[in-house]
């Protein structure tokens, strides 16, 4: 674990010249001492306890108190998000982002957060299984709407690894797939088209 500049002056006499600033500075007893005390109180209280990221702003200390058992971590900005998150987690709030991007029409934003999804989730396969749809949904409608027949079918190709369709929805899917893949680009335009006007009347974007 890298502890950032300042990891040399960490035990130093007169460190307090040499520090880059702004440093978080920590006594290490009285942290741990209130991270217990805090873990006890809350467990006597048959409560849980999520803590504010804008207190410390650190991962290390994230990590301890997740250790301590924390449920988990309270975050009042994407970048805090990105700071502390795990790729699935980080990917979740990123197609969140995609979904609401496409309700104010923007598409570059859509495009743009859906490859950082993908980049996020290189390498970890169960990243993304539960909050898929979000934005794949959109991402399709937005390459159809720009054109990008390609595009749109490969991210409704997509959908069957997060969730279960109806089978009316699935089967206009598979038709367009199909039509794509014969290089009936209008049939397969047509049938897209058809798949996602059915999927935003059964709420899925």
């Amino acid at each position: 674990m890298k502890l950032g500049p300042n990891e040399a002056l960490i035990g130093a006499a007169g460190y307090e010249r040499e520090l880059a600033t702004p440093a978080l500075l920590l006594d290490l007893d009285a942290f741990e001492a209130n991270l217990k005390t805090m873990a006890e109180r809350v467990a006597k209280a048959g409560r849980k306890v999520r803590p504010h990221v804008k207190a410390h702003k650190c991962v290390e200390i994230a990590r301890r108190q997740i250790e301590a058992g924390a449920t988990g971590l309270c975050c009042a900005t994407v970048r805090e998000a990105e700071t502390m998150a795990g790729p699935d987690y980080l990917a979740g709030a990123k197609a969140f982002l995609a979904w609401l991007a496409w309700l104010d029409r923007h598409p570059d934003d859509v495009i743009k957060l859906a490859e950082e999804i993908a980049t996020l989730m290189t390498g970890t396969p169960d990243a993304g299984l539960y909050y898929g749809p979000v934005h794949l949904w959109p991402l399709a409608a937005v390459h159809l709407e720009a054109g990008h027949l390609a595009e749109a079918v490969a991210a409704t190709r997509r959908l069957a690894d997060h969730s279960q369709l109806p089978a009316d929805l699935e089967a206009t899917l598979t038709a367009a797939s199909q039509a794509y893949d014969q290089d009936q680009s209008g049939p397969a335009r047509d049938r897209l088209t058809a798949a996602l006007d059915l999927a935003r009347d059964l709420g899925y974007f």
